[in-house]
């Protein structure tokens, strides 16, 4: 319960713009959910779930204030929790975007269109990163 009040404190901060504010009430629910302990295997699913949705707004949050380092650190913790979280590779390809790691980015967002196929997401960012290749080229 604590964690959700801080989920939702922290998507009322991120809607108007305060990113700031939105990572510290989602960091405060990431420290709340990392010291639980769970009683059985439906409490570990959803703490599991509410862990991901944390880690990646947190991922969003950083992208928004071009933290890419970040960013990326918390998609890889989405990724521990779950391999195949579309968003996660798709965050971490922002992010690497950000950076001016273009081949990763798309080698990241590949694995997001691999995952969601039809993410008109993934497909717009992967066109954002293939503009930038060629700014930086001179193409």
């Amino acid at each position: 319960p604590a964690a959700s009040c801080s989920f939702e404190a922290g998507n009322d901060c991120f809607y108007r713009g305060d990113f700031g504010q939105a990572m510290a009430k989602y960091q405060k629910g990431i420290g709340l959910l990392e010291k639980a302990s769970m009683k059985d295997e439906a409490e570990e699913k959803l703490w599991r779930e509410e862990l991901i949705k944390l880690y990646l707004n947190v991922a969003m949050c950083c992208i928004k204030k071009r933290l890419g380092p970040k960013a990326i650190t918390f998609c890889n913790k989405v990724r521990d929790l779950d391999r195949s979280n579309a968003k996660a590779y798709y965050c971490h390809g922002q992010a690497c975007r950000i950076l001016g790691e273009f081949d990763k980015a798309i080698r990241m967002c590949l694995e997001a269109a691999k995952l969601k196929p039809n993410s008109e997401e993934v497909r717009a960012e992967l066109r954002l990163i293939n503009k930038c290749c060629r700014f930086m080229h001179g193409i």
